[in-house]
C-alpha cells in the first residue's frame, strides 16, 4: 500500500465522533445524565431520558450477532467462543439483587 492509498483511508479531525468511536457516544450520554443530576442543574427528567437511550442502545447491541471479522479482531478464535459472544446473557435475569 502506498502512502497516498493509506491517506485515502485515514481521516484526521479535531473532535471524536460517535460514528468513528461508538464508546464516545455512550460517554456523551453518561455525561448528560451525570450533569443533569448535579446540584446546579437538578434535572432528573433529562437524566432519565439519557438512561433510557443508553438502555435502548445496550439492548440493541446485546442482541446483535458479532461478525466473524469482528470476532477475530477481538480475539475469538474458535466457533464456540464466537457462539458464546453472540448469545445474550441470561445470567441474573429474574433474580433480585440483595
Amino acid at each position: 500500500m502506498t502512502l497516498d492509498e493509506l491517506r485515502e483511508h485515514v481521516v484526521v479531525g479535531t473532535e471524536r465522533t460517535p460514528s468513528q468511536d461508538p464508546a464516545f457516544g455512550f460517554r456523551q450520554l453518561v455525561d448528560v445524565a451525570e450533569r443533569a443530576l448535579s446540584p446546579g442543574v437538578n434535572d432528573p427528567t433529562t437524566a432519565v431520558q439519557a438512561l433510557d437511550q443508553l438502555h435502548d442502545l445496550l439492548r440493541t447491541l446485546s442482541t446483535r450477532a458479532i461478525s466473524l471479522e469482528a470476532s477475530v479482531q477481538r480475539g475469538f478464535h474458535s466457533e464456540s467462543e464466537r457462539r458464546r459472544a453472540r448469545r445474550p446473557s441470561t445470567q441474573g435475569q429474574g433474580q433480585e439483587e440483595g
